[in-house]
C-alpha cells in the first residue's frame, strides 16, 4: 500500500491528512497557530504555536 501525506501551512491552522493509495484519508490532524509567529517557525516548532 502506498500512503501519501498532504499538508495545508497556510492560515491560522496546521492541517495533515494520511491517504491511502486510492485517496481516502486514513487519518487527519489539525492544530491552531498564532498568527503573528513568523510561518517558518511554526514549521520548525509546531507543538509550540
Amino acid at each position: 500500500m502506498t500512503l501519501r501525506l498532504g499538508v495545508d501551512l497556510v492560515g491560522t491552522n496546521l492541517r495533515a491528512a494520511l491517504l491511502d493509495d486510492k485517496g481516502s484519508i486514513l487519518k487527519e490532524a489539525k492544530e491552531k497557530t498564532e498568527v503573528h509567529v513568523e510561518p517558518l517557525k511554526v514549521i520548525a516548532n509546531p507543538s509550540t504555536h
